[in-house]
């Protein structure tokens, strides 16, 4: 997954930026409920990075329906309205 935000952070031969990474590691989320999950994680850098779902399937080698699973609790832990909102969450901005 190549991320479209500022690429100063490398990471297995990936290009992320830091925030975007920090964003994701937080004990909680903004909503102030349990971090992510290490597959949401994965699956939230692909929304930050722009990618359609089922592009973030094939790279986690998954089915798109799980991949909106894991969308949907994403949303709830950020209190995101939709996908745009989520990626306006994870980058920075506000609820």
């Amino acid at each position: 997954l190549r991320c479209r935000a500022p690429r100063v952070f490398v990471t297995t031969g990936q290009n992320f930026c830091p925030d975007c990474i920090m964003t994701l590691m937080a004990p909680h989320t903004p909503s102030g409920e349990a971090s992510l999950s290490a597959r949401e994680i994965e699956v939230a850098l692909g929304l930050m990075c722009g990618q359609q779902t089922k592009t973030i399937a094939r790279a986690l080698g998954v089915a798109e329906n799980t991949v909106k699973g894991h969308l949907t609790e994403i949303y709830k832990k950020l209190g995101a309205r939709n996908r745009p909102h989520a990626a306006y969450i994870l980058l920075g901005g506000h609820r």
